[in-house]
C-alpha cells in the first residue's frame, strides 16, 4: 500500500502540531491494513514545523517505507543522512536524455553518424518537441502524462530548482 501526502495542500493549512499525525491517524483509520506495512510519500515535508522528529519516531515506530520529497534550502539533500543518522539513502532524479526519452516512447534514438529519411526526420522532430515540451525530457513518471500535465510538472521542477539555485546563491 501507498500514500502520499501533499504539505503543499492549503486545505491542511495552517499546520498545528499535530497535523502530520491526523493525516497518518486517518489514513490507517481508512486503511487499517496499512499498519501491517505501507509505503508514505511525504511532499514538502520541509514546509511542516518539527518534520525530522514526526519522520523519524514514525520510521522507529511504524512498518513503513518512507519516501520523502521537497525543495527546501533549509534542509538539502545532502544534509538528510546527518538529520536521520544512517537510516537514509539519497537519490538524486535527473531528467531524461533525448536519447532516453526516445526508448521511453518506443521510438529507434538517433544514430547521429547517418542520414535520415523524411519521414525519420519528422519522427525525430515530433520526438524532440514532445522533449522540450517535458523540460529536457521530463522524469520517467511524467512521461504517461497528457501534455497540460506534463507542462506542470516541468513549472513544479523549474521552481524547485530556482529555489535550489537561490539556496545555493545565499
Amino acid at each position: 500500500m501507498i500514500v502520499s501526502f501533499l504539505f503543499d495542500d492549503e486545505r491542511i493549512m495552517p499546520y498545528r502540531d499535530s497535523t502530520a499525525q491526523d493525516l497518518l491517524d486517518a489514513y490507517y483509520n481508512l486503511v487499517p491494513q496499512a499498519t501491517e506495512g505501507c509505503y508514505l510519500l511525504f511532499d514538502e515535508i520541509q514546509d511542516l514545523p518539527r518534520w525530522s522528529s514526526f519522520i523519524r519516531r514514525i520510521a522507529e515506530q511504524h512498518r513503513v517505507s518512507i519516501v520523502l520529497r521537497g525543495s527546501s534550502s533549509r534542509l538539502p539533500s545532502s544534509d538528510i543522512p546527518s538529520v536521520f543518522r544512517g537510516r537514509s539513502l539519497a537519490r538524486e532524479m535527473w531528467p531524461l536524455s533525448f536519447k532516453e526519452y526516445c526508448s521511453f516512447h518506443d521510438i529507434e534514438p538517433p544514430r547521429f553518424s547517418e542520414t535520415y529519411t523524411r519521414r525519420e526526420h519528422e519522427i525525430f522532430e515530433k520526438a524532440f518537441d514532445g522533449y522540450l515540451v517535458c523540460g529536457g525530457g521530463g522524469v520517467p513518471a511524467g512521461q504517461a502524462l497528457p501534455p497540460l500535465e506534463r507542462m506542470q510538472l516541468r513549472a513544479a521542477t523549474e521552481r524547485i530548482e530556482r529555489q535550489r539555485s537561490q539556496a545555493t546563491v545565499r
